[in-house]
C-alpha cells in the first residue's frame, strides 16, 4: 500500500482546525472554468511529522475564503475514497476523484521541510493542482518545468501534463527578514481572544497557525502565477 493511500485512509478521527478572526485578503478566483476546487491530505517528505490531514484542511480553509471558489475539503475526499476503496497513486487518479465529488480541480501538497522549534519555524511546501478538463500548454519550457517540480506526484507523460494547471514549491523561513515581515503582517490581521499567545508570537509557536500563514501565501503565488500564464498566453495567441 503505498503511503498517499495510507494519508487518505487515515480519516477516522475529526481534525481540528484552527478557527480565528482574520482580515488577510485572499485574492479572487482567477480561473474563468474553475469554480470548485478539492484538497487532498498533504503529504510529508522522510523525517517530517506534520499532521497531513490537518495541514490539507488548513489549506482548504484558507482556499475558501477567495471570492467565487468553492472548496470540497480532505475530510470529503478521505470518505469517498475509503467508502469506495479507492486507489490515489498518480494524476489521474487525482483527477478521476476530483470528478466523483464534482470538483472543477484538486490540489495536492506534500510538507518538504520543517523546522518546529521557536522561534525558527521554517516550513516548505510543494503543491500541485490539476484540471478535470485537459489545458493546452504554451511552451516546452513550461512542461519541463512542470516536470522538473513534480511534487508529490511525478509527472511523467504528456496527458499529465495536460491536466496540469501548476505545480510548485516555496521555502518559508522565518529568519529569513522578507518572511517574517510578511508573517508579522499576517499574524497582526488574526484575532483570537482564547489563545494564550497572540500576534507573530503565537505564529511562531504554533505549527497549526504557521501552516496559515504558509497556506495562505502559497495561494496568493498561485493566483499570481496563473495571471503570468494567462498573460503569456493572452500575448502568444495576439502575435499568432
Amino acid at each position: 500500500m503505498t503511503k498517499t493511500i495510507v494519508i487518505f485512509l487515515m480519516a477516522l478521527a475529526t481534525t481540528t482546525v484552527v478557527s480565528c478572526n482574520s482580515v488577510s485578503q485572499v485574492p479572487d478566483n482567477p480561473f474563468e472554468e474553475i469554480k470548485t476546487v478539492a484538497v487532498t491530505p498533504f503529504l510529508n517528505s522522510a523525517n517530517i511529522d506534520i499532521d497531513g490531514i490537518q495541514a490539507g484542511e488548513i489549506f482548504a480553509s484558507e482556499l475558501v475564503k477567495m471570492k467565487g471558489m468553492n472548496v470540497v475539503r480532505p475530510k470529503t475526499l478521505i470518505e469517498e475514497v475509503t467508502a469506495n476503496n479507492l486507489s490515489v497513486s498518480t494524476p489521474e487518479d487525482l483527477v478521476k476523484l476530483a470528478k466523483r465529488v464534482k470538483a472543477d480541480a484538486i490540489i495536492t501538497g506534500i510538507i518538504t521541510e520543517y523546522n518546529p522549534y521557536y522561534p525558527r519555524k521554517k516550513v516548505g511546501m510543494s503543491i500541485q493542482m490539476f484540471s478535470v478538463k485537459q489545458n493546452t500548454r504554451s511552451s516546452l519550457q513550461d512542461i519541463q518545468q512542470l516536470v522538473k517540480s513534480g511534487k508529490p506526484f511525478a509527472i511523467k507523460d504528456e496527458a499529465q501534463m495536460r491536466n496540469t494547471i501548476l505545480s510548485f514549491e516555496k521555502i518559508f523561513d522565518c529568519e529569513n527578514s522578507v518572511t517574517y515581515t510578511e508573517l508579522e503582517r499576517y499574524a497582526n490581521s488574526y484575532t483570537d481572544s482564547h489563545a494564550v499567545h497572540s500576534g507573530i508570537d503565537a505564529f511562531l509557536r504554533y505549527t497549526d497557525k504557521y501552516l496559515m500563514f504558509v497556506s495562505y501565501q502559497m495561494i496568493n503565488e498561485l493566483v499570481a502565477m496563473t495571471h503570468e500564464q494567462q498573460a503569456e498566453e493572452w500575448r502568444m495567441k495576439n502575435e499568432k
